[in-house]
Formats: structure tokens, sequence, C-alpha cells
């Protein structure tokens, strides 16, 4: 009789959810109306839990109960190929999970643990994930396809690697390598080409070197843990600059890990002791920033670790203390048209917005 009487009420509630109107969310924006928009929040995902919801499972969800749940444990490298699933390595699963918005599914590369300590990712044009395994200190490609392994490489010279970037235009994959202070370069068919960097603070030298990314024209941006900056290579590893100082304020670098660049070549920096998002031009000019304090909030970070920008400018960091991926998106005129910024809302957002922050500031 209970049984049937929940089913009762779960139909009524699914006619109701059917028939209600969903009200349009409000949309998340940095910074805070009424300056100019630059970022739109997408959403802070733990788990399932997070995915967008109708009305009807909704009501379905508060009768009975929700799904299984699965959590990260640790995670750090991210990359997708900006068509809704995005590739997670998580280092207390020995495993990447796949987070497929489309399907809605959160679910485990490999049935079976495959990689040792799975820290960066890169994906190319070719549907190749790579993974940088600092257990077995070697580099593996696998299929996104096929979900198995195509090859591995590096074993040989590495001695951690950490995180990556590719030059397809190049054909060429550098990583990081935090334990021996050097950039290590690789052709796609893991043919290992040269090394950059050596340890100490000089420029050109590295220390602790961790995030990569490439600019449009080729140039090597490498963030460097230990000497709290970025130093610039060109695509043979010669130094060209630097930038940033050691320091307390917001811009300056405690501990600068993951680094991507959006289309219009704006730099992101994922600033792990910071526990913030920075965003530079180039050359080492402030834009903007996000976070400065560790926080549970969801416009903020606790420890953000690895970044990775996809080709629809939709901005992926992983927070390894917080256990979850933060989703951001970067506005350009074409996402502006596709998602216009409705002016009678602007003062709704303005007010959320700000209320957020608020709650924020009170933790």
């Amino acid at each position: 009789m209970i049984r049937s009487g929940k089913l009762l009420l779960l139909c009524v509630l699914l006619m109701l959810a059917g028939c209600a109107k969903p009200k349009p969310p409000l949309r998340v924006l940095w910074p805070a109306p009424p300056d100019r928009p630059r970022l739109e929040w997408i959403v802070s995902f733990h788990s399932e839990d997070n995915f967008p919801k109708t009305e009807s499972e909704k009501a379905t969800e508060a009768l009975l109960g929700k799904g299984d749940q699965h959590y990260f444990g640790k995670p750090m490298g991210v990359a997708s190929a900006g068509d809704g699933v995005v590739y997670v390595a998580d280092l207390d699963v020995h495993n990447i999970r796949v987070i497929d918005f489309n399907r809605r599914k959160n679910e485990l590369f490999f049935k079976q643990p495959v990689i040792g300590l799975p820290i960066g990712l890169a994906l190319d044009s070719r549907g190749r994930l790579y993974v940088s395994d600092a257990y077995s200190k070697q580099i593996w490609v696998v299929s996104v396809e096929t979900r198995k392994p195509i090859m591995t490489f590096g074993g040989d010279v590495f001695k951690k690697p950490t995180f990556m970037a590719l030059n397809e235009r190049l054909g060429r994959l550098y990583v990081s390598d935090v334990k021996d202070h050097v950039v290590r370069v690789f052709d796609l068919e893991g043919k290992h080409l040269f090394d950059f960097g050596k340890p100490g603070g000089e420029e050109g030298n590295l220390y602790g070197p961790q995030g990569i990314a490439i600019d449009k024209d080729d140039n090597v941006f490498v963030a460097e843990q230990f000497n709290a900056r970025v130093q610039v290579f060109d695509a043979d590893g010669n130094y060209k600059y630097r930038f940033g100082t050691r320091g307390d304020q917001l811009f300056q670098f405690e501990g600068p890990r993951g680094l991507a660049f959006d289309s219009e070549g704006h730099l992101y920096v994922a600033e792990t002791r910071k526990a913030a998002l920075l965003i530079f031009t180039p050359d080492g000019k402030p834009l903007t920033a996000i976070g400065g304090k560790r926080t549970t909030h969801q416009l903020g970070f606790a420890l953000p670790n690895a970044i990775y920008i996809d080709r629809n400018d939709r901005i992926y960091i992983t927070d390894g203390m917080n256990k979850r991926l933060t989703i951001w998106q970067y506005l350009t005129p074409d996402y502006l048209e596709k998602h216009p910024l409705d002016p009678k809302l602007m003062r709704q957002l303005e007010e959320k917005t700000r209320r957020l922050l608020e709650e924020k500031k009170a933790q």
C-alpha cells in the first residue's frame, strides 16, 4: 500500500512538473555587472548530481532519492575536444574519469586501472589522449574511441613527467619533468627530440616546471612552481623572456601550476597556493582574477591544479582539495551571439553575482 501511494504521488508530481513552465536559470557572470562581463560560470562538477535536470527528474529524485553518485578522488590533468566530453586524470583511482555532458554519464576510462599515477593530459585531433604517468615515468597514448593503449614512450628519459602541451602544427609534444627541472620534447610518435632548461633561478633555467601552454606563434610558456614565475621560450627551447614575481599580492605568484590560452591570446594561470585563476596578456600584464583565498564556494577554489581551454573557449579547472571540476566560459562574440545577455536580466544578474560574492566573503 505504501509503495502504491509513492507511485501515485510520483505520477502527480511528474504531471505537475510537466505542466509547470521552468524559469530560465540566472547566469553568473564575471566580473559582476555593471562591469563588462568577460566570463560566465557554467558548473562546479562533483558527481552526477551536477548534470542539468528536468523538472520531472527533480520530482522523481525528491520522492525516490538519487541514484549512485561517483565522485573525484584527486583530480589533476584535464582535456576536452569541445564536444561535451571531458577527460579528467584522477590520482586516487589511478584512472581517467570521463564526464559526458551529452549522455549525462560519469564513468571511468579503463575498466581496470592501467596507469599508475596519471597527472597531465593532452588530446590531439586524431582522438588520441596523451597521459603522463608519474609512477611508470612514461607517457601513455590511448584511443578515446576504443579506450585501449596505443603506445608508451619516454620511460628511458623521464624522472617525473607532469604536465603537457601539444603543438600539432609542428608535430611536437612538450612535457615538463618536474623532478629533473627540464622540458622534454617528443614528436607525436614518441621519438625524443630534445630537452631545454636546467635547474636554477637564472633566465632560461627551470625550477619545478609545471604547466605548459603554446601560443599562436609556437612560443612555449612554462609555469615554474618554485621560481614563482612564467618563462617563455621559442618552439626550439630558446629563452625569450619571463614575467611574474613572488609575493602575496593577487597578481604575484606563489605556486603557479596550470597554463592555457583562450582563442584571443589571453593566458590563464592556475595559481595553486593562492587558490586563484589569474588571467594575463602574453607579456604578463594582469587582466582579471577569480579567487585568491581557499574556499569551498562554487565561484572560488581551494587547490586549482590543471587548466584546459577547448576550441569553444570553454575553460576547465581541476580543484584537488575541493575534489571537483569547475567550468567557465569565455564570452567571445560568437558565444554571446548564441547566448545573448538580456538587458532586462542584467540587474538580476548583478544582484545574484554580488550575493554569491558576499556568501563567499563570509566563509
